[in-house]
């Protein structure tokens, strides 16, 4: 399975194991199931399932000395209500200046 193709799961359920976080005992389904990746490449991957459905792809690459988070959020403007034209252009703007305002005090 490719592990950035989640649409290729047969469903939410198959491939998925219950887990809870260690600390707050939080729910969510692990993917279990092999993953494809090119040969050379020495990442390790997680594929996890939160109760809310959000998919999150965890990538540990032992060689990279930095962090880094992105978020995929499958809806834009075609998605904004008829009375609120242009909320997700507002709600993009507003992850931004949250990442810079973050990044300025570290």
């Amino acid at each position: 399975m490719n592990p950035f193709d989640v649409k290729q799961l047969p469903d939410w359920e198959t491939g998925f194991e219950s887990r809870l976080t260690a600390k707050s005992r939080m729910p969510y389904k692990e993917y279990t199931g092999p993953l494809e990746k090119a040969t050379k490449d020495k990442s390790q991957y997680r594929l996890l399932r939160l109760p809310n459905n959000i998919v999150v792809i965890c990538v540990s690459d032992p060689g990279s000395k930095t962090a880094a988070a992105a978020l995929t959020v499958g809806v834009g403007s075609h998605a904004d209500p008829d009375d609120v034209l242009g909320l997700a252009h507002l709600l993009e703007h507003m992850l931004f200046m949250v990442s810079i305002i973050q990044n300025e005090q570290l």
